[in-house]
């Protein structure tokens, strides 16, 4: 809006220059005032780009520097269309009369009143609503003050006092500035995107292209060069825009592909120890089950308790409780042999391990290795077991001639752990399985 507002001013600065000198010569206005006319076309551009910046997400940097490009040479054409001549040149075809210019800017502020009330309506936060209800004000006031000093001031040769309607806008401007309500601070509250929304961030960027396009053909009627020009670097910029939409397409893959896998993470780790939790260690056993099934090969179910736990949070507290559980956690990890065994927290103090193609011998070494990584860590709990935290273990093996499900494989090493636990505890148990029909 500052560089829309400085291209303005300097435009009218430089009018108002020409229009007192005429004005105090009384001579006619000299034809240096069309040029003022290419910066007062300029200034449209900062407010096209503001107008079609998308609601409610970030614009790359790339991306708006492209589309300022575009909408500059459109601002070009628009102004040589207008008047027929290329800047600074004495080429032209016929001057723009009076009433051509003057029904140009009164169909631009109309339409710049359009867009600024169908930014308004696809606001998406409270700070863009507080902007473009301000900026509508403006821009309606605007073309009200710019249409009367066309009305007036812009049928005559000569400089006049309606002139100064040009400047009002300007005025009207600070005192508005003045009564804006500031930025909001901390989380701003947002409203949802509606259809128009969606429309005007995925429509606008492409009439840029389009726009500058028509602009270009019909510019190389009477400009063949130039206008082959303008064509040729409306493609590029659309080329050099959509490579770097493909990239950025691509890097919010990748991103969205970091976050579902940090989310999946979460979703299936324990947050206090660390290990996968309930819902992991269900979906785990599932496919571990299938595939030893599938492939006929061994696999072992553990299930681990923590003997005496309560008394220990009992005597000391549920953060000391935490604790060793972490520990516990991490000692039952360590005695893992292989990377594709799953360590899981399945529920208060019981831990669980899937062990994919172990027998009941290879269960039974990791269990006692297991043991003996929890008694190393010398956790004090006084019982009648001993000074120190201990485990129980109940095993279960699924062999190639086994029968049962997932289900069962759990009930058994389930009841293996109750035995272990009636036996005495800080022992190991192993539950026997079905035997397959198809075996016998």
């Amino acid at each position: 809006m500052a560089i829309g507002f400085w291209l303005n001013f300097a435009a009218l600065a430089v009018r108002a220059y020409i229009y007192l000198v005429t004005l105090l010569s009384h001579r006619q206005v000299s034809e240096q005032i069309d040029y003022t006319d290419l910066l007062m076309v300029f200034a449209y551009i900062p407010f096209v780009i503001l107008l079609s910046l998308p609601s409610g997400k970030s614009y790359p940097t790339p991306l708006l520097w492209v589309d300022a490009i575009q909408v500059i040479i459109a601002g070009y054409l628009i102004y040589i269309k207008l008047f027929s001549i290329i800047p600074f040149t004495q080429i032209s075809v016929q001057p723009i009369s009076v009433e051509r210019l003057i029904a140009f800017y009164n169909i631009a502020d109309l339409t710049f009143c359009c867009m600024a009330a169908l930014r308004f309506r696809a606001s998406t936060t409270k700070d863009e609503k507080n902007f473009y209800r301000a900026y509508c004000w403006f821009i309606g006031v605007s073309t009200i003050l710019i249409g009367l000093h066309n009305a007036l001031a812009g049928q005559t040769d000569r400089a006049g006092y309606p002139e100064l309607l040009g400047v009002a806008p300007g005025l009207f401007f600070c005192i508005l500035v003045y009564f804006l309500p500031t930025e909001s601070r901390g989380k701003e509250s947002t409203y949802s995107r509606n259809k128009l929304t969606i429309f005007l961030n995925t429509a606008s960027p492409l009439f840029y292209t389009l726009s500058l396009l028509v602009l270009s053909i019909d510019a190389a009627r009477n400009y063949f060069r130039f206008g082959m020009s303008t064509i040729a670097a409306a493609f590029l910029l659309y080329g050099f825009r959509s490579t770097v939409l493909q990239r950025s397409y691509e890097h919010s893959e990748r991103s969205l592909e970091t976050v579902r896998d940090k989310l999946q993470e979460i979703l299936l780790t324990d947050q206090l120890t660390g290990v996968a939790n309930r819902r992991c260690f269900d979906q785990t056993l599932e496919s571990e089950w299938n595939r030893a099934v599938r492939g006929k090969n061994p696999m072992s179910l553990l299930l681990i308790d923590v003997d005496y736990f309560k008394r220990l949070n009992d005597l000391f507290g549920h953060s000391v409780g935490d604790e060793c559980l972490v520990r516990v956690a991490a000692a039952l990890h360590s005695a893992l042999p292989r990377a594709g065994d799953l360590l899981a927290r399945y529920g208060g103090e019981e831990f669980a391990a899937i062990l994919p193609h172990t027998d009941q011998s290879g269960a039974h070494l990791v269990a006692a290795r297991m043991q003996d990584a929890v008694n190393k860590l010398k956790i004090q709990n006084e019982s009648s077991i001993g000074p120190y935290i201990s485990i129980s273990i109940g095993i279960a093996t699924h062999g190639p001639h086994s029968g049962g499900s997932p289900r069962i494989l759990l009930e058994a090493s389930d009841q293996a752990l109750y035995q272990a636990k009636t036996n005495g505890r800080n022992r190991i148990e192993v539950a026997m399985m079905p035997t397959s029909p198809s075996s016998s």
